[in-house]
This record gives C-alpha cells, sequence and structure tokens, in this order.
C-alpha cells in the first residue's frame, strides 16, 4: 500500500504583492497568469479550481462560462468582492476576465501602492497604466469574471513537479 501523501504548501499573502518583474523573468514561460496574480512563484501553469493539482492535464467544465469560473476561484480559497475599491491597497486582490467565445480567461493583481500588472501566457510580467477593466477589454477579455480578496489566512495549493 503506497502511503505517500501529496504535498501542499500554503501561499499566506503580506498584503498586496509587490511589483518584482526580475523575480518572474527566470520561469517566465513556465508561469501563467493566474500563479502570477496569486503570488505563487512554484505553482507553475495554474488554472481556476486546480490550485491543489500539482500539474494539470485537463480544462475543467466550469471554466466555459464566468459563473463557471467564479465558482472555481471562490473553490481555491478566493473571496469576490463586490468592488475592488471598498478594499484597501495593502490587501492582496486580483481581477479575472474571460473570451469565452475562445475558451480563455486572464487575471490582473493590484500591486502595492494601487497599480495594476499582470502576466500574458509566456510573456514577461508587466504593469498597467489603467484600470484593468480597461486593459482586458483592449486584450479582447470582454467579460468580467469578478475582483477577488486573497484572504490572509492564505490558500492552499500544490507547487508544480517542474520547480
Amino acid at each position: 500500500m503506497n502511503t505517500l501523501k501529496p504535498t501542499f504548501e500554503l501561499h499566506c499573502p503580506t498584503g498586496a504583492p509587490v511589483y518584482e518583474p526580475k523575480l518572474w523573468r527566470k520561469n517566465s514561460g513556465h508561469i501563467n497568469c493566474y500563479a502570477y496574480a496569486l503570488n505563487i512563484l512554484n505553482k507553475g501553469w495554474a488554472r481556476p479550481g486546480q490550485l491543489l493539482i500539482r500539474d494539470i492535464d485537463r480544462v475543467p467544465v466550469e471554466s466555459k462560462s464566468p459563473m463557471g469560473l467564479r465558482r472555481l476561484i471562490e473553490r481555491d480559497g478566493l473571496v469576490l468582492l463586490d468592488d475592488f475599491n471598498t478594499v484597501s491597497d495593502d490587501h492582496h486582490v486580483i481581477a479575472g476576465f474571460a473570451n469565452i467565445e475562445q475558451g480563455d480567461y486572464h487575471f490582473y493583481r493590484r500591486d502595492r501602492g494601487g497599480t495594476w500588472s499582470h502576466k500574458m501566457s509566456f510573456d514577461p510580467v508587466s504593469s498597467i497604466d489603467c484600470d484593468p477593466v480597461l486593459a482586458a477589454s483592449k486584450d479582447y477579455f470582454k467579460h468580467f469574471i469578478g475582483c477577488f480578496l486573497v484572504p490572509d489566512e492564505g490558500v492552499p495549493f500544490a507547487p508544480s513537479a517542474y520547480f
């Protein structure tokens, strides 16, 4: 009988993340927008609702709609916000968007000081100079999923086997 158990870690934010693009440069091709938004450097290619799965090989059917994506994000332990402006800049907040027609989604995070940044698939991390709703609409993500608080008590995740 196999008694090995999967290894999980707990990501506990220490307030809003600091914008440090150099920190993310080394493994840029192995980290996506959701892992970046959550500020989890060793998660790899994270998908909503699957933070506790080590390496992901399928897309959950729920990710085909904004409401389904919202439920998956909440399953990961994030808290849906009515408005990100109601939470002070020292809390870790992310914003999610989707292009349902293409089966794609994207996340931004609010960094310390109130600015926003993101990581587009294999591209390096970059900051944006506007509200994420405006930025997402320029990037073809027309459906707003919601703004979410990463709780201070943390979000459990399984690190990628890549790291």
